[in-house]
Parts: structure tokens; sequence; C-alpha cells
């Protein structure tokens, strides 16, 4: 799986990337049965939602990935930005399971 990592009104950082790939690596076993069709793509953009608000959800992670025929999103504000990774990643997961779920049946 190859992730694309792009930083909007923040510095890029060492940490983060590192934050992200182990974040969305751990997804490369739900998505092995798609990895042999092609590569998946997985696009991350982190960032602040504002430049001048220093209080509540002031960062932002979204997340968008292709699979055959399907289009995963997902998006979170918190004032944490690994915490609104870690809730992209987990909404992200669900939408996998459930498309797997509705191919199995």
């Amino acid at each position: 799986m190859k992730i694309v990592i792009k930083y909007t009104n923040v510095e890029s950082t060492t940490a983060i990337d590192v934050y992200i790939n182990e974040k969305f690596g751990l997804l490369a076993k739900v998505l092995s049965r798609w990895e042999l069709e092609s590569e998946t793509q997985l696009f991350v953009e982190v960032g602040r939602t504002t430049k001048h608000h220093h209080k509540g959800p002031v960062y932002k992670a979204e997340v968008n990935m292709q699979l055959p025929g399907k289009l995963f999103r997902a998006e979170r504000e918190n004032w944490d930005m690994r915490i609104a990774i870690d809730e992209v990643k987990n909404i992200l997961k669900e939408q996998i399971a459930e498309h797997n779920d509705r191919q199995d049946k």
C-alpha cells in the first residue's frame, strides 16, 4: 500500500509521517485481497483548519482511498492531530470491513 501525505497550514514532521505510516500500515492486512489486483493508494491530508484559532477542533485529518468500484473517505477534526488521525483510521477500517462483508456474501 502506498501512502501519500499532504500537509495543509502546518509544517510536515518526520514524527507525524511515521505516525501516519504506522497507523494506516495496519490496514494492509484488511486490504490484502485487494492488493492482488493492484497497489492500493491511500491519500492522507492533515493540517490546521484555520491559522487564527487556538482552541477547539483546530486540526483536521482526511483520508481518501480508491478500491476497484469503491471510494472510501473519512474526515475528522479534533484539538489534537494524532487523535484526528486515529479517528479517521477507525472510520476507514469500519468502512473496509463492511465492504469486505458485502463482497463475501
